[in-house]
């Protein structure tokens, strides 16, 4: 008996099993048999009459011969080797003969085959490989990869017997090639990108932190010129990195320095030095500021070419003694306040504060007997963590400012400018301050000097100010700078006086006051044309402000004549006469005495006297007889 569940069975074989049985009587039986057999074994169902009802009748019209060569006229050999005669089993193993006793006549013409479904979808696949590999551009880029690997998918899921029809496959092997290669380009291109942004952070690294002096310029440059030599790709990566913020501040405050040219004039008043260092001769002495590089900044935002200023870029004590106060400390005199900023460069190490304070105590000693006011001022914060590779906080900084404090002798006057601008300075790379910075600090300096040579009435003193009457010895203009220079007369063994230079204004027919100055050489700025000039000198006291007399008027002429008014006397001609008459007064009177006391005998200038005496007598005695008549 044929068990159904191993019959391997395919159309094409029922195909040829039918023409093997063209002329077979039972043609119909027997085909129908096996198609229901067929069912039987691919679906599993048990149910044989309805696996029969399944065969079809185009099927069963054709005999066949089997693989064989022999001709079965009742039935089909079983994989057992049984023959069965006309019949088959039922699902209850009974014998069912199935005879035909009907005769067919075979269709002379073959029943057209059916496409494999199999291969069917193969060929699907073959077709959808081709289309996806034409998506593929032709010119291969960075953006290639989705639709190239795509298209791979598309081709590994056609059948291996199929894959050789896909016609266009070299298309993609080029094109993964291309891609590969494009690929392995761009990321050696990243890393060496990567390699140059790390070169680039690493050189900015060298002064990052650190105080920013002349001699960071070459490494700053350094710097630069590796990011110039980056990519433009690169170029955008490094702008985004914090170490870009740090080359570009390094490169403000080197155009800071680089703008402090040497620049002398003929009275040597003012000049710069290079290198960073600042050295101002301004004419106002009454201001002497002493500093490092944040010094260095405020010369140059707010300075009006009158203070004086000694300063360099990255200062401390060695430079403070070796030059700094060298350079300014023969301007130091009765009235002048030096103010010292100095520290900031040195405060990593507690021990430099000692030798800071004992220099300073030293010089402030002499300079007080001079009669000079000193200052020091706090070492101001920084708005970063820390700066100069961490050796700068401002927990050191406030350190350094409670021992100096403690230190200074009370021959120097400690301003506290730390606590009271403490979070509104702004210093791009931590350290050095903004134009508004240098300014802040500046007022605060000169608010609490003024506020601070501020004295008690001195009645007797006061009077001595608004009795004296300043003068004008003498006045020179400048032409190229438009401005004037006087000097003038001080009271004596009076400090802190304070001289007002006042300029006549010819549209409002007003004085008005164009500078103040501690010093008796006072410049300052003056319009076109002539000039009238006068000064006094006057003293704040805690009440009120002790005004002296205006000098006399003089007047500065478009050209630089200077000349006196009528109202002072006559000018240098009378003054001449007055002298000659003097002279002679003091002749004649130093003859009579002589010649009295015999010191020396008659001379001709005896005849001059006689000569004058008989005049004097005969117009006497003229008025005589008038009178009697």
């Amino acid at each position: 008996m044929c068990a159904p569940n191993d019959i391997s069975f395919t159309r094409e074989v029922f195909e040829k099993q039918v023409k093997t049985m063209k002329n077979k009587k039972i043609v119909k039986f027997g085909c129908a048999l096996l198609a229901g057999a067929l069912l039987f074994g691919s679906v599993g169902t048990t149910d044989v009459a309805s696996r029969v009802v399944y065969a079809t009748e185009e099927s069963a019209a054709t005999p066949s011969t089997d693989t064989t060569g022999e001709t079965s006229t009742t039935g089909e050999t079983s994989t057992t080797g049984e023959t069965e005669t006309g019949g088959g089993t039922d699902a209850t193993g009974e014998t069912n003969t199935g005879t035909d006793t009907s005769t067919t006549t075979p269709d002379p013409t073959p029943a057209t085959p059916t496409v494999n479904a199999e291969e069917e979808a193969a060929k699907a696949k073959v077709q959808a490989a081709i289309n996806a590999i034409n998506e593929i551009p032709d010119a291969i880029t960075e953006s290639s990869g989705t639709v190239i690997s795509t298209a791979r998918s598309y081709y590994d899921a056609v059948p291996a017997d199929y894959q050789s029809q896909v016609t266009n496959y070299s298309k993609l092997t080029s094109a993964e090639t291309a891609y590969k290669e494009l690929v392995a380009a761009a990321d050696l291109k990243a890393e060496e990108e990567e390699a140059a942004i790390t070169k680039f952070v690493d050189a900015v690294a060298v002064f990052n932190g650190t105080e920013i002096t002349e001699n960071s310029r070459s490494d700053v440059q350094n710097a630069r010129s590796i990011y110039n030599s980056l990519s433009d790709s690169a170029k955008e990566k490094a702008k985004s990195t914090m170490s870009y913020l740090a080359l570009t501040t390094a490169e403000g405050i080197l155009d800071k320095l680089s703008e402090v040219v040497s620049e002398e004039d003929d009275d040597d008043d003012i000049s710069y030095a290079k290198e960073g260092n600042v050295t101002l001769m301004g004419t106002d002495a009454s201001y002497i500021f002493i500093g490092d590089s944040r010094t260095v900044g405020m010369a140059q935002y707010v300075n009006t070419n009158q203070h004086i200023w000694s300063a360099k870029v990255g200062a401390g004590l060695s430079w403070m003694k070796s030059d700094g106060v060298p350079a300014v400390e023969s301007k130091i005199t009765s009235g002048s306040n030096v103010v010292i900023l100095m520290g900031v460069n040195d405060c990593g190490n507690t021990s430099n504060e000692k030798k800071y304070a004992s220099y300073i105590n030293e010089k402030a000693k002499a300079w007080v007997a001079k009669g000079a006011n000193v200052y020091y001022v706090s070492v101001n914060p920084i708005t970063r963590d820390s700066v100069a590779n961490g050796s700068i906080t401002n927990a050191k900084i406030e350190a350094w400012n409670t021992a100096i404090q403690a230190d200074l002798t009370e021959d120097t006057t400690y301003i506290d400018t730390y606590n009271k601008l403490k979070g509104e300075l702004v210093a791009t790379d931590g350290l050095h301050y903004t134009k508004r910075g240098c300014q802040l600090i500046y007022n605060a300096i000169l608010e609490f000097v003024e506020a601070d040579t501020v004295e008690e009435v001195d009645e007797d003193e006061a009077a001595k100010i608004e009795a004296f009457q300043t003068k004008i010895s003498s006045t020179t203009r400048n032409l190229e700078e438009g401005t004037v220079t006087v000097e003038l007369t001080a009271p004596e063994d009076i400090n802190n006086v304070t001289y007002q230079v006042a300029v006549y204004d010819e549209a409002t027919s007003s004085w008005d006051v164009a500078t103040e100055s501690k010093m008796t050489t006072v410049t300052f700025a003056v319009g076109e044309g002539d000039v009238k000039i006068r000064a006094r000198a006057t003293k704040k006291y805690d009440m009120e402000t002790a005004l002296g007399q205006w000098s006399n008027t003089v007047t500065v002429s478009a050209e630089g004549t200077v000349t006196g008014l009528e109202e002072e006397g006559g000018g240098i001609v009378g003054k001449i006469i007055l002298g000659l008459i003097l002279a002679v007064i003091a002749f004649f009177a130093g003859y009579f005495v002589l010649r009295k006391k015999g010191i020396i005998g008659p001379t001709p200038v005896d005849n001059v006297f006689n000569g004058i005496a008989n005049i004097l007598e005969r117009i006497k005695e003229k008025f005589s007889r008038e009178d009697e008549e």
